[in-house]
């Protein structure tokens, strides 16, 4: 697949280690090599020393550009052996990969001419027919261009030579030349066609634009120079150069095109004006050079048979002394006074790092399979570290109090409570004991959290209420409303209630009957869930009373009282209510004694025909003979 398609540095390294390397240890094949040497670089006093470092080495890149202070690279799989895989990398200057765009499949052989060009703002990279333009800065891809009419593969004997196209850019003018020296001009904002030139140049190794000239670099021994807006030549004819072989290179600045020629330790100029060559800069020892770039005031050239980088000095052509690398250089770049080198054995030397090279670290992040947090209730997470460090736990940006700077070795865990409902973005990240890993940070873990749970309790009076006005408290876990009913139906009056202490009374008119009221709490806070609780009310007929007549002179009920009672007894089964009054009247006499006698016998026969009803003597207890004796009868 083509496009922008970003990848961490450990799932995309891996992936590739992988297949070139079987089983080796990820970390291992990314440890980062030291190697010492020493060069002039343009922001260095002259004799300070430097270090090359290597980046990435499991990874073969064949082209570098810089763009601020960071470096793009060019990983063709085909060079790597791995022709499904083809990457353009951004690193920066600690080392760090900052992004991967997967470029897809690239089916050619590696090339040796470089694929990968940049403004100073813009990258463009040629891999197979399409062309990939990215924001330098941001990394987003600009456009994706099909050129299908490329040349790109030929065999040259004695020995195969498979280059891709060469490619050159000014303003939203991209060039993409071929192996025979087709030039295709597009507009890398909207891919449309600008111009086709089919130069003499063939076949073609290089390409470079300097103040509006487009400078191609052709074997044997030739430059032609075109104009970049309608491709017309620049200048009549074209410049002969010294010979060339395949892998020589050029650069332009100013009035002056400087070119490696593949074959020798000289560096030639050729001098726009006059179209004249000359050797500026003779290395000794240095083999062939091949690769070369321009660094603030410097050139840099390396060799394709020596495992070197040298400074030129362009002023007076004067090589400062190598930078040992561990393999010869295939292509370089740089920025104030940091230099890029592409590796034939496989990463990028970096010389003149302003800051330490960290080997990267990782960690990820993980709850319980299952996990389903509560507000106000701890579920453990859990860090797993790639190397000994500090993690630090956040519930978004905010870092959870108590797990922060936790000592790990492989894992670490946090209690964590969450304070509030909905998904939550949980993330941590790791400070390596060892300075030379660089910090990381887990991808984000997601986790949906529910409220707290509540309760409410129904405070209703226990066994039997009068029908008529009835109160009915009731009592919530957390402030809120309360909201009766009875039947699946609101009782009226009785709908959100406040309850800000937790507490509300539903005051209701309910008939006789059995009634199941349900208490609804809806809690104030979104953390804290509904609840509800559901108790039994049963009414029944108001208070009922009668009279019970004595016969007088006795203490027993004559024919009628007893009627009387049997008819209040049976009321009182019936209904179950709690209290009836019986009154029945003294014999005239005033004797005290007789009164209480009557009450008890009442209460006696209460007793006998109702189990569980509790008989007191309502009346004064020393009732006079003749007053009213009041008897009640409870449950």
């Amino acid at each position: 697949m083509r496009g922008g398609i970003t990848m961490s540095l450990i799932s995309r390294v891996a992936r590739r280690l992988g297949r070139r390397f079987g089983r080796v240890p990820v970390a291992r094949a990314l440890a980062v090599a030291t190697l010492a040497g020493a060069a002039l670089i343009s922001s260095a006093p002259a004799g300070a020393a430097t270090l090359a470092t290597v980046v990435d080495a499991g990874t073969t890149f064949s082209g570098v550009v810089t763009v601020g202070t960071n470096v793009w690279a060019y990983a063709q799989g085909s060079c790597g052996a791995n022709p499904n895989e083809s990457y353009l990398d951004e690193f920066n200057q600690s080392g760090q990969l900052v992004r991967s765009i997967d470029l897809g499949p690239d089916i050619n052989p590696c090339f040796s001419t470089e694929s990968i060009v940049t403004d100073g703002s813009v990258v463009a990279v040629v891999n197979g027919d399409v062309v990939t333009v990215v924001d330098g800065f941001s990394g987003a891809t600009l456009n994706t261009i099909t050129i299908p009419d490329l040349l790109l593969i030929v065999t040259l004997p004695p020995f195969p030579f498979a280059p891709q196209a060469v490619l050159a850019i000014s303003g939203t003018t991209l060039v993409v030349t071929d192996w025979q020296g087709q030039a295709f001009a597009v507009d890398y904002t909207n891919g449309a066609p600008l111009w086709h030139e089919p130069t003499s140049c063939d076949p073609l190794l290089g390409a470079t634009v300097d103040q509006g000239v487009l400078d191609l670099l052709c074997m044997p021994s030739q430059i032609s120079m075109l104009n970049m807006a309608d491709g017309a030549p620049a200048v009549p004819g074209s410049a002969s150069t010294p010979p060339l072989a395949p892998g020589a290179s050029m650069v332009s600045s100013g009035a002056y095109a400087y070119v490696t020629t593949g074959s020798s330790d000289t560096l030639a100029r050729l001098s726009v004006p006059d179209l004249s060559f000359a050797g500026v800069a003779s290395v000794p020892g240095a083999g062939n050079l091949t690769a070369i770039g321009i660094v603030g005031s410097n050139l840099w050239v390396g060799s394709q048979t020596v495992s070197s980088v040298w400074p030129i000095d362009v002023a007076s052509g004067t090589p400062g002394p190598p930078v040992i690398l561990p393999s010869s250089a295939v292509s370089i770049a740089g920025e104030g006074g940091v230099v890029w080198v592409a590796l034939a054995s496989g990463g990028l030397a970096e010389v003149g790092q302003p800051a330490p090279l960290f080997m990267p670290s990782s960690l990820t992040l993980s709850a319980p399979s299952g996990a389903s947090p509560v507000v106000g209730s701890p579920t453990t997470l859990t860090a797993t570290v790639s190397t000994p460090g500090t993690v630090t736990f956040y519930d978004g940006s905010t870092a959870i109090s108590g797990c922060t700077g936790l000592s790990a070795t492989t894992t670490v865990t946090c209690a964590w409570s969450p304070t509030t409902v909905g998904a939550r973005s949980l993330s941590a990240t790791l400070t390596p004991s060892n300075a030379a890993y660089s910090r990381s940070t887990s991808p984000a873990l997601t986790l949906s959290v529910a409220p707290e749970s509540t309760s409410v309790t129904p405070s209703f009076p226990a066994g039997s209420v009068a029908s008529g006005r009835v109160s009915l408290p009731a009592t919530g876990s957390v402030p809120g409303t309360l909201t009766f009913s009875s039947g699946g139906s609101f009782i009226p009056g009785c709908v959100g209630l406040a309850a800000p202490q937790g507490s509300a009374t539903c005051a209701t008119s309910l008939g006789a009957g059995t009634h199941q009221v349900t208490v609804a709490l809806a809690p104030y806070s979104a953390n804290d869930a509904p609840s509800s609780a559901t108790q039994r009310v049963k009414v029944v007929p108001r208070l009922l009373s009668g009279s019970v007549p004595f016969a007088r002179g006795s203490s027993t009920l004559d024919a009628t009282g007893r009627q009387a009672l049997a008819r209040l007894v049976r009321v009182i089964a019936a209904d179950g209510y709690t209290r009836v009054h019986l009154v029945g009247l003294g014999d005239g006499g005033g004797s005290t004694t007789l009164a209480r006698d009557r009450a008890a016998t009442v209460a006696a026969a209460l007793r006998h025909d109702l189990s569980g009803v509790s008989v007191s003597l309502g009346s004064p207890p020393r009732p006079s003979a003749g007053s009213r004796v009041d008897v009640i009868a409870s449950l």
